[in-house]
């Protein structure tokens, strides 16, 4: 397709593109109408939802379109961070090697020369969705972790065939000085424990260095593992979305993000321990013990901050429902870094 008639924006599609579209799987397909909705506008962009009105019973009825940050300030962070590129990255050339789910994309196109960035993939809207705000429920987290042990035993200890192809977190310097970035902004806010303040200040260095110590046990890691970014099937599978981040780094990373930020605290406190024994069962080395587990998951904890730095400071709370994630995060990390008292290791 032209880049020139590439939408850029919802209201840009029109029936005539979506035809082009779907005519790549299904020549001859017509398409007479869609009705674009927008579904979703979070800290790097937004989503749209593509109603398709087609007389052909194999074309879909509905698809997902994602665009940049309508705001050109924080869709020019974005680039910077190549994000809009690692995820187009990861539809064109890394989907599978992947053993989870992932949407099927129908369209991949990410220009910075143009400041143009559209993925079309499957709509997931017959799957369950959990809000991040609500908590992830404790069965489906026990699912999460056996996925996130897959992901990470397929690639333990480098990366195998992705290898070549990902940014490595330990050496990401413009991570680090991004999410070092946001460290005024965090500071402003009132809603920090002593743990958290603590961490913010010294977070320059405590940071890289935690993200180095994870290492150790270098993988694939999915890097925003949490509730909100996967989909429950009705017939039990679980696809995975929002691979903007996919890098090499530690496993603990993962695991922390996602028990630390998507479980409410009191569940966290109740399950936080079987969910590491499950972990490690399916991770099923003999190299890598509870213990380790344990090590990792607060060296994790750390190193996850970065992502609410980054946020606050760079994306921000844009919107109510922006805000409610970061406030949320906010409340369960505290907790955690009290719990497991995590700065003991980092003086």
């Amino acid at each position: 397709m032209d880049m020139a008639t590439i939408p850029n924006r919802p209201d840009e599609i029109t029936s005539g593109w979506v035809t082009q579209l779907l005519g790549v799987r299904h020549p001859g397909t017509a398409v007479d109408r869609v009705a674009v909705e927008t579904i979703g506008g979070g800290f790097l962009g937004t989503v749209a939802r593509i109603a398709i009105d087609t007389a052909d019973p194999g074309a879909p009825t509905s698809l997902i379109a994602k665009f940049a940050h309508p705001d050109p300030a924080t869709r020019a962070e974005v680039w910077d961070a190549d994000i809009y590129q690692c995820e187009s990255r990861f539809y064109r050339d890394l989907q599978h090697h992947i053993p989870l789910a992932t949407p099927a994309a129908w369209f991949v196109q990410t220009d910075r020369d143009t400041d143009r960035h559209l993925i079309v993939i499957d709509d997931l809207s017959d799957a369950m969705l959990y809000d991040q705000v609500d908590g992830c429920p404790p069965a489906r987290a026990f699912e999460i972790i056996e996925d996130l042990a897959l992901l990470h035993r397929a690639f333990w200890g480098g990366g195998g065939a992705l290898a070549d192809q990902l940014r490595i977190a330990a050496e990401d310097e413009s991570w680090f000085a991004m999410s070092a970035g946001g460290i005024p902004a965090m500071l402003e806010r009132e809603d920090l424990n002593s743990a958290q303040r603590r961490l913010s200040e010294i977070y320059a260095d405590v940071g890289p260095e935690a993200v180095r110590r994870l290492d150790r046990n270098r993988t694939v890691m999915h890097s925003d593992a949490r509730i909100e970014n996967v989909f429950f099937r009705p017939d039990g599978g679980r696809v995975w979305i929002d691979w903007d981040g996919i890098q090499l780094g530690g496993a603990g990373t993962d695991l922390a993000y996602f028990i630390s930020q998507s479980l409410t605290v009191e569940v966290r406190r109740e399950i936080e321990a079987d969910l590491l024994v499950r972990y490690v069962d399916v991770v099923g080395r003999s190299d890598f013990t509870i213990d380790d587990a344990w090590l990792d998951y607060r060296r994790g904890i750390v190193a996850g901050w970065g992502i609410g730095l980054a946020v606050v400071g760079v994306y921000g709370a844009k919107d109510e429902a922006a805000a409610r994630v970061v406030s949320a995060g906010i409340t369960r990390v505290g907790a955690a870094l009290d719990d497991h008292d995590v700065l003991e290791e980092f003086g």
